[in-house]
């Protein structure tokens, strides 16, 4: 069993990310399928995904919906979105994709 979690933080006000849509893909045979859709809490993360209960060994990555969230936070759009893809190997059962955002640039890392 293999959970997935994230953490958006908005590295310009040093604040989370909260309200930020993030989409979760699977790739199956080379096409991307849409597994779950959720939305940061106050404190910038998704610990649990809709629909979602564990998943399997794989690549997935996750569509962190940057355009709106800057829209409502009156922030120039320069990234309308920032993905994330990444190989799970099953070799953790946890892993965590954080994003660090700050407007004109993004980066992440394997948390835990």
């Amino acid at each position: 069993m293999i959970t997935l979690s994230t953490h958006a933080l908005d590295t310009l006000t040093g604040k989370p990310m909260e309200g930020l849509e993030v989409i979760m893909e699977y790739c199956h045979e080379g096409s991307w399928r849409v597994l779950s859709r959720g939305v940061t809490n106050t404190d910038g993360r998704i610990k649990e995904w809709p629909s979602v209960d564990a998943l399997i060994p794989g690549r997935y990555r996750l569509i962190f919906a940057l355009e709106p969230w800057c829209q409502e936070h009156n922030r120039e759009v320069f990234f309308p979105e920032a993905i994330l893809t990444a190989d799970l190997d099953g070799s953790l059962s946890h892993y965590h994709l954080p994003l660090l955002f700050s407007g004109y640039g993004y980066t992440t890392y394997r948390g835990s």
